[in-house]
């Protein structure tokens, strides 16, 4: 209802009217029946107002109880992984007699970023072994990834292996870890015997081309040296993605890494609940004012009919014969119309339903 100039005229038209008809009764404590049906006009209003919040809440409602349900998720699983943590680490003390001065979080990238150096370092080693061979240096290339790849595999199997220890009562495992050493010794020994012959003889028909050449040095390598440089290189690289392993599959750091993730997403959870409870939160507190205009604008009306009222009445005249002779208005007018603010708009933490 808007308070405009027309409605302020017309209840000030229906005072003036009940006044001369001396209406209500100067010790009536019942609103008038024009106030009675201001009164029903408002809680009206208020209702529309509340069926048009319920309808804009609801979608919010729906994302604050999502996201509190994801929040307890991450709580679960950050209370299942504290205990996985806190087993390692009794496991730990156990076998080390102390507890460790610092547990670092597994970095992942920085694994895959040196294993894939790894492979990369080993396909030029590789594909210079198989240029003996006579192969097409595209199928050099893809044979030298498919060992280095290979490799790069069995360097990670053993480190897990023997992260978890020599199992001496475990044939099974015991025949793998012999396996994951002698198989890639085999292989780079076998690649570097092959880098080698290879070496020699193009060290032999660059010799034989330049012989007679005067001034021309003849080219001498030592064949063990090039061999064992050849294998030193591959263990080498060999070791370093089993060592990365090793640390990738060390228990307490894995669960020191999983424990860190969840709680990081337990943390961005609640972020994400305490954002979806301050937007339905701040979109209640928006109809506060406007629930008070409803208010305002009734009581207006109400002070125009009133004091349209008392204008044309013998005022002194009905107070001398009044229960009440210092009273300067009818009782019924002492009283506010009854139109409730809902508290959810004042108060939306304690009145609005967080269940």
């Amino acid at each position: 209802m808007a308070t405009d100039q027309f409605a302020f005229t017309q209840y000030q038209k229906n005072g003036r009217a009940d006044g001369y008809k001396v209406y209500p009764l100067w010790d009536a404590s019942e609103l008038p029946v024009c106030l009675r049906r201001l009164e029903n006009d408002g809680n009206v209003e208020m209702d529309s107002l509340g069926f048009r919040f319920e309808k804009h809440d609801a979608p919010l409602y729906q994302e604050f109880k999502d996201a509190r349900q994801m929040r307890d998720q991450w709580t679960q699983r950050t209370g299942n992984r504290q205990q996985i943590f806190d087993a390692a680490m009794c496991e730990y003390e156990r076998e080390h007699g102390h507890k460790p001065a610092v547990v670092k979080p597994i970095n992942y990238t920085w694994f895959r970023v040196c294993s894939t150096l790894l492979i990369v370092g080993e396909i030029p080693l590789t594909s210079s072994a198989l240029a003996s061979l006579g192969l097409p240096f595209w199928m050099q290339l893809l044979l030298a990834l498919v060992i280095g790849i290979v490799l790069m595999t069995a360097a990670h199997y053993f480190g897990k292996l023997l992260q978890e220890g020599l199992p001496f009562d475990n044939h099974r495992k015991v025949l793998m870890i012999g396996m994951c050493i002698i198989c890639p010794i085999v292989a780079i020994a076998g690649l570097a015997y092959l880098r080698e012959a290879y070496s020699s003889a193009v060290q032999t028909s660059v010799n034989q081309a330049n012989a007679g050449l005067p001034g021309v040095p003849i080219l001498s390598t030592n064949p063990a040296f090039v061999f064992c440089t050849f294998l030193f290189v591959n263990l080498l690289l060999y070791a370093a993605v089993v060592y990365l392993a090793m640390q990738l599959h060390d228990l307490l750091r894995v669960a020191f890494t999983e424990l860190e993730h969840v709680k990081q997403q337990l943390a961005q959870a609640e972020h994400r609940l305490d954002l979806a409870h301050g937007r339905r939160k701040n979109h209640a507190r928006e109809y506060h004012p406007l629930a008070k205009i409803i208010v305002n604008q009734h009581e207006a009306l109400a002070n125009a009919y009133k004091q349209a009222n008392l204008h044309v009445r013998d005022i002194t005249t009905e107070r001398q014969g009044s229960s009440d002779p210092q009273r300067g208005e009818p009782l019924s007018f002492l009283r506010q119309l009854d139109i409730p603010i809902p508290q959810r708009y004042v108060d939306p933490d304690n009145h609005l339903d967080w269940t």
